[in-house]
């Protein structure tokens, strides 16, 4: 299982440039590679094989999208559709309700539009602004810091950030996907997941708010859409993001399969053992098709149980 954020040669000036995956071309390349040594399989069929109804082959691979970005449907998609591929797309549906950035792109926005010269920012303190081609990386930082915090304060966080800028966003289009191009890639073949409404941190809230906003996305998917909803992916997806609270929520709210950003790729074996954990590749703007090919055969594991043990040697929580 492989995992895309946004598909585009250049992010929106002052939204967060780290969550794009791949441009177009780059997209392609990774394809054409995938391809060569890989059977591309579907939602439907990793469900169908759960059930014990079919066979997979050996190198299964999913490909899925996270977030609900518009690029999702107007880039990946064609590209897509045109190879006669299906891919799974989670999508955070409160965005798409709201047309609203999601946060951390509200964060990156608000860092990236700020005059002052120095500010006391929220969760960093007072600081000099760099200038605008180094804000990126203060962007960073902030929203790492915000990651750790409860949900409710991460959002008044957001906030106070917006207020110790003093920055009113300038009205831009919305870059969430909208319902009409769900319904749109939904008949084409691709399938639907949830993703939550609000794109938080199901282990850094209340287990009842993190329900709520569990089944507020699955609810608006199949309102919108007219399908079930049988798959999920995790919020950030890493260790201690989500738990077995919210894999019990899942499974209540008819979710059979779960995806997590835990380094990849899935053996069957822990898919069949453990269908609400199911880890998946990363793919970043720095994974060119040969750094994609070695996080296929299982580099990226390897790095991960290997800064496991010198966590554990040093005597630090990995992270």
């Amino acid at each position: 299982m492989v995992c895309y954020h946004r598909i585009v040669d250049h992010v929106e000036r002052g939204l967060f440039p780290e969550v794009a995956s791949a441009s177009p071309t780059m997209l392609e390349q990774h394809l054409d590679m995938m391809g060569e040594d890989h059977q591309f399989v579907t939602l439907e069929q990793v469900v169908a094989w759960l059930g014990g109804g079919v066979a997979l082959p050996s190198r299964a691979l999913l490909l899925t999208f996270d977030d609900g970005y518009r690029d999702n449907f107007d880039t990946a998609f064609p590209i897509l559709r045109t190879r006669g591929l299906s891919a799974t797309f989670f999508i955070a549906t409160g965005h798409m309700d709201t047309g609203e950035l999601l946060w951390w792109d509200m964060a990156s926005t608000l860092i990236s539009e700020a005059t002052n010269t120095v500010v006391d920012l929220p969760l960093l303190g007072p600081i000099t602004l760099p200038g605008p081609d180094e804000r990126t990386s203060l962007a960073r930082r902030w929203i790492s810091a915000a990651k750790l915090l409860p949900n409710t304060a991460r959002l008044e966080a957001l906030d106070s950030l917006a207020q110790s800028v003093s920055v009113t966003p300038m009205p831009r289009p919305s870059v969430a996907m909208s319902w009409d191009q769900a319904r749109e890639m939904a008949d084409a073949g691709m399938t639907l997941g949830g993703h939550t409404s609000s794109h938080p941190i199901l282990s850094r809230m209340p287990p009842s708010d993190a329900r709520r906003d569990i089944a507020d996305g699955l609810g608006r998917i199949r309102e919108e859409v007219g399908r079930s909803v049988v798959s999920f992916a995790y919020p950030n997806g890493e260790r201690g993001d989500f738990d077995r609270v919210h894999k019990q929520a899942l499974a209540d709210l008819g979710v059979v399969l779960a995806f997590s950003l835990v380094s990849g790729p899935a053996l069957l074996t822990e898919v069949t053992a453990d269908p609400y954990g199911v880890r998946r590749i990363y793919v970043g703007s720095g994974d060119d098709s040969d750094r994609l090919r070695l996080k296929l055969l299982g580099w990226s594991r390897v790095y991960e149980m290997a800064s496991r043990m010198r966590g554990a040697d040093d005597g630090r929580e990995d992270r």
